[in-house]
C-alpha cells in the first residue's frame, strides 16, 4: 500500500499481522487478571464450586455461532483455576432436561463449546 511523505506518495510493505494468540495464552492472561483481583479484593484464600449452566435451547444458537459461549468459559476456567477445589469448571446443560458435562480443564477448554456445549444444542432438537 501506499503512504503519503512530504514528496508525494511512497510505496510501503503492509506492518505483518498482530501475532495471534494462543489458547494457553488467553488462559494465562486471564488466570493473571483474577489472581490481581483477588488480591485487591482480599479473597485469595476463598475456595468455591465453579460452575455454569448453559441453556441449548434453538434461541441461543448465535451464542455458539459467534464464539461467546467459549469465551465466557474460558473467562470462567481462569476463576475456576484459583479458587475451585480442584481447579475446574463444571458444566450443565438445559433444555427440556439438564444433563451435567465433562467438566471444563486446562487441559480441554481449547474449543469445549463446539466439541462439547454445542452437540448438545444440535441433540437436543
Amino acid at each position: 500500500y501506499y503512504v503519503e511523505t512530504d514528496g508525494g506518495q511512497k510505496k510501503v510493505e503492509p506492518p505483518p499481522p498482530p501475532p495471534e494468540t494462543s489458547a494457553k495464552s488467553r488462559i494465562n492472561l486471564l488466570k493473571k487478571k483474577v489472581a490481581i483481583t483477588l488480591e485487591k479484593k482480599n479473597l485469595t484464600t476463598v475456595k468455591a464450586r465453579v460452575g455454569i449452566v448453559v441453556d441449548i435451547s434453538g434461541s441461543m444458537d448465535l451464542v455458539y455461532k459467534n464464539g461467546t459461549l467459549q469465551k465466557v468459559l474460558e473467562r470462567l476456567l481462569a476463576v475456576a483455576t484459583r479458587v475451585d477445589d480442584n481447579g475446574t469448571l463444571d458444566v450443565w446443560v438445559f433444555n427440556e432436561i439438564c444433563q451435567r458435562l465433562p467438566a471444563v480443564t486446562e487441559e480441554n477448554f481449547e474449543d469445549y463449546a463446539n466439541r462439547e456445549v454445542k452437540i448438545m444444542f444440535s441433540e437436543s432438537f
